[in-house]
């Protein structure tokens, strides 16, 4: 596993189809379509962290049913950890599942890399 992190904007998507040689058709974008584990990248994937809040269930024992299957995926999460605080109770607690998710994919990822501006900064 591949993790990408960075903020909006940052370029984390064309950084990915070019190092990795990836085309669109491989890239499952999480804000538009369903999780689809038959994709090579997997963008936006906090929006899985979003989507459990709002079904009730624990991202970590969720993500564990599904982790031998990201073994060979390229997974992009937008850093959305720092900066304003929500007040809106609902999204701090997105927010927060999202953040367990993304420590829970670098601790087992192979590879974590930031992109800024989009430059590549290896973090593992």
């Amino acid at each position: 596993m591949i993790l990408i992190i960075g903020g909006e904007y940052q370029k984390k998507l064309e950084y990915v189809l070019s190092k990795y040689h990836i085309q669109l058709e491989d890239v499952n974008d999480l804000r538009k379509e369903k999780l689809d584990l038959n994709k090579k990248c997997l963008y936006h994937f906090e929006e899985y962290a979003f989507k459990m809040v709002d079904d009730n269930k624990d991202v970590l024992e969720e993500i564990n049913k599904i982790k031998d299957e990201l073994e060979d995926k390229i997974i992009i999460v937008t850093d959305i950890f720092s900066g304003v605080v929500p007040i809106e109770k609902s999204l701090r607690l997105k927010r927060e599942e999202a953040a367990k998710l993304a420590c829970f994919l670098s601790n087992n990822s192979k590879e974590v890399i930031r992109v800024y501006l989009g430059l590549e900064q290896r973090l593992k």
